[in-house]
C-alpha cells in the first residue's frame, strides 16, 4: 500500500488521480470535457481505478456509438465531418489547495516519461513517510 497523503513541515500533501476525456468537433458543436477523480487511502488503488476507467472511455470512443460525428485521425480529419478526442490520466499533487498535474498517460512521450519519473519519486517519498 502507498498512502495517498504525507505530512510535511509545510502541511499535508495529498495525491489522487484524474481521468479527462475531451471531444472537439471544431466549431460544429461546442467542445466537451469530462474529468473524473479517483481518490482513496491507497494511491496504487486510485491509480489502478483511473487506468481502468481510461481504458473503458477509450473503448467507448472506438465503438463511436454515442457521438454525433465519427472520429478521425489527424491526417484523415475533414472539417464538419469528423470530431477529434483526447484522453489523459493525471497524477494530482495537492499542496494546500494548489494542484500540480502530472500527465501519466495520453500526452507526448517526453512529457509522459518526465511525469512517470515524478510519479516514481512521489511514490518513494510516500513509502518513506509511511515508515
Amino acid at each position: 500500500m502507498i498512502p495517498s497523503y504525507r505530512n510535511t513541515e509545510n502541511g499535508l500533501v495529498k495525491y489522487h488521480y484524474e481521468v479527462e476525456i475531451y471531444f472537439n468537433t471544431f466549431e460544429v458543436y461546442e467542445p466537451y470535457s469530462h474529468i473524473e477523480k479517483f481518490e482513496c487511502d491507497n494511491l496504487m488503488e486510485s491509480r489502478q481505478n483511473a487506468f481502468e476507467r481510461y481504458e473503458i472511455l477509450l473503448a467507448m470512443v472506438e465503438r463511436q456509438g454515442h457521438f454525433f460525428l465519427p472520429f478521425a485521425r489527424q491526417e484523415d480529419f475533414v472539417q464538419g465531418e469528423n470530431a477529434s478526442y483526447s484522453a489523459q490520466v493525471f497524477l494530482v499533487e495537492d499542496i494546500d489547495g494548489e494542484e500540480e498535474l502530472y500527465v501519466i498517460q495520453g500526452e507526448d512521450e517526453k512529457t509522459t516519461i518526465d511525469a512517470l519519473k515524478s510519479e516514481k519519486e512521489i511514490f518513494e517519498r510516500l513509502k518513506i513517510s509511511k515508515s
